[in-house]
Formats: structure tokens, sequence, C-alpha cells
């Protein structure tokens, strides 16, 4: 048995939350000692974690400036809520330190929080994404050895966590194409970065697609679904647009998007500007979505980028029809026209293969019939901890 620690933001609902529930579901299957330690023990989704594991909120050892705490993600009291905490924070991150000094920016918040005083085996910084937790797994924890997980394409926020990558032991990414952009970044690192799919519970999925869905506003005889965070990288906007062009072409559907995020409300706003808020509907956050995912007629997913989207992986276990953006993380998962359907990103083409999709029959009969036959199993991925642990 080996004692790992876990460190993440918050257990609220996305994409990266949903994998590492199951991360953790998989540790505790294998007898690991296992704790969770978030910078805010918040989120809908600490009901998906075992009772075996151990969660606990970071502790601070000096009460910081309330943009401190907000840069970590900790959205607790007014204070950090307020907007002088969030017009100080952006401030701090642009102005003061800016790209080239952000890793002293989270040295000095390292300095107001307490260390994890255990000893541990393994730590994991699962969340990554330039959060103060790579930070935090870097400086503040004791391991024999310690992972950081990289989620997306897009690494963007790279130049915040750029100073403490190299203390990790290992580097997990969740695709191939993620791996490729973190050894154009790290060239130097190639040797300790491998890709390791996220563990999907897809039994669990499928359990959850049957539990009862009673939603007034999920209503019409042709729905359309989208599952992700309203935020820039998931093509909302794109989703707008393309809702108004099949609008305008006389298709009668609706499309639902579930999700909450920084743009959900500017996303509605633009819905009216296009005058289809009543085509597509921003439902905001749902605790299951799955039953969703089981009664739409097709699955769409106009991103921009992604890391090993799982909302395909749960759309492709329910056996959805899927169509979604023609980039490097759906193609590790759809192939075009045998088990789903790819499209570049463009309005007018993703409008064209929606109806061209619908008007065949056939084709949408033999993709659901491939779904059915083609296996979805994680479980060996397991096998590449293991052996990390072991070395």
């Amino acid at each position: 048995m080996s004692k790992i620690l876990v460190l993440g933001r918050t257990m609220d609902m996305g994409g990266t939350e949903v994998a590492m529930a199951a991360l953790l579901q998989k540790l505790v299957e294998k007898k690991e000692d296992v704790t969770l330690l978030l910078v805010e023990k918040r989120g809908v989704l600490l009901e998906r974690i075992p009772k075996e594991v151990e969660v606990r909120q970071m502790i601070w050892n000096k009460k910081p400036h309330p943009a401190l705490e907000r840069i970590v993600g900790k959205r607790e009291t007014p204070a950090e809520r307020s907007f002088y905490a969030r017009g100080m924070g952006v401030f701090l991150m642009r102005v003061v330190y800016g790209k080239k000094r952000y890793g002293k920016l989270y040295e000095r918040i390292l300095e107001c929080v307490e260390p994890e005083t255990k000893q541990y085996d393994l730590v994991f910084d699962f969340f990554g994404f330039g959060a103060f937790t790579t930070a935090f797994g870097a400086r503040k924890t004791n391991a024999r050895k310690k992972a950081v997980w990289f989620h997306g394409e897009n690494l963007w926020w790279l130049f915040r966590t750029r100073d403490f990558i190299p203390e990790y032991d290992k580097i997990y990414c969740v695709s191939e194409p993620v791996r490729k952009q973190v050894i154009a970044r790290f060239p130097e690192l190639a040797d300790r970065t491998e890709v390791l799919l996220n563990f999907i519970d897809i039994k669990q999925v499928q359990r959850r697609s049957e539990e009862p869905l009673s939603d007034p506003q999920y209503t019409g005889e042709l729905k359309f679904l989208t599952v992700g965070r309203a935020s820039e990288e998931k093509g909302y906007d794109i989703a707008v647009q393309i809702t108004a062009e099949l609008k305008k072409r006389g298709l009668c559907f609706k499309w639902f998007i579930i999700g909450d995020g920084r743009d959900l409300n500017k996303l509605r706003t633009m819905a009216k500007e296009y005058q289809v808020e009543q085509e597509i509907i921003f439902l905001g956050m749902r605790e299951n979505p799955a039953p969703y995912v089981k009664s739409c007629d097709l699955y769409l997913q106009p991103s921009r980028h992604e890391g090993y989207p799982i909302t395909i992986v749960e759309a492709r276990s329910l056996q959805k029809v899927i169509i979604a953006s023609d980039i490097p993380s759906m193609r590790e998962q759809i192939r075009d026209g045998e088990n789903g359907y790819l499209c570049p990103l463009d309005v007018m083409q993703f409008a064209d293969k929606i109806q061209k999709v619908l008007a065949d029959q056939e084709g949408r009969d033999a993709v659901r019939k491939k779904l059915r036959e083609e296996p979805i199993d994680f479980s060996a991925g397991y096998a590449q901890i293991e052996a990390f642990a072991k070395k």
C-alpha cells in the first residue's frame, strides 16, 4: 500500500474534476492510502469521492491579501469575491509580476500556506493548468516521487508554473497531442513525459444515464447537446452562429448546452443578439449530465482545443452519434464516418455536416452499431502508475 497525496483546486463540475474523482476511485480499488488536498473544499463532485479518501483543504498560516487567495482559486468569503480582490489580483498578475516573474508571485503565496508535513510515497498534482497546486506540490510536499498532469493542448498558461514543473519526476499528458506540445516546450524533460489517459468509469456513466430525467427546459423533438464549461476553448460562440445558420435554413431543433463558466452570461447575450435564444439554450450546471446525453439526438462538440475530452468518451459509451471539431485530440477518439463525425470548426461547414448526418439514417445506424461493438477500457493505464511508483 502506497501513501498518495492528490492535489486539486475544487470539486466543481468539470471534465478534469470528473477524471480526478475516477482516479481516486481507482486508487481506492487498488487499496492505496489516499489523501485529497484541495485549495478550497467545495463542489458538487465531492459526493463522488470514495469515503476511504481523506479530503482536506489547504491551510493558510497567515492571512494573505484577498487578492492572493483569489489568485489561487479561493472564493469562500465576500472579501475574496469582491471587485477589489479581482482588480488587485489582475494588477498583481499582469503589472507587478507579469509572465516573466509569475513564479515569484506563486513563491510569495507559498509563504502564506502551511506545508504538508506528512511523508508520502507519491504526490500527484492532478489539476495542472498552471494552477497554484503545481507550485504547492513542488515546494510544500514531501514524497519519494512526484507527478504532474497536463490536460490540454493549449499551454498558454505555462508561464505560471514553468519554474516548478522540472521539480516533478513524471509529467503525465492525457493525450498524444498534449505530449507533443509539452515536449516542444520542455525538450529536456522528454524522458519523463508520457501519455496516461484519464480513468473513466464507463459502467458508472451508464448507470447514471438511467437516472430519471425531469427537466422542463429539456424538451423538443430534435435535441442536440453539448456538455462543458462555458469558456473560449469550447467554441460556444461558434455554436451560437451555427444555430443561427441552421435556423435560417429552416431546421426545427433545440441545442442544449450544459455547464457553468465565466462566459455563460456573455453567451446568453450573444444568443439574444443572434435571435436564437429559443434554439440554443444554456442550461447552466447539471449535477448529472448523463441522462441528458442518453436522450439527445446528436451530441455536438465544437471545441477549439481539448486534451482528451471526457464528454466524448461518455457520449461514445452511450452510443450517441457525435459531430466534433476536427482537432488532434478528437481524432484520437473519432474516426470520421466510422464511429462518429469530424468537421472543421467553420460555421457553414458545421451546419452542412449536421444536416448531412441528419439526412443519413443508414449512416447514423452504422455509427451506433460500431460504438456498441467498440470496447472502451482504461484499466491498463494503472500499470503505468505502478511502474512509476516502483522505479
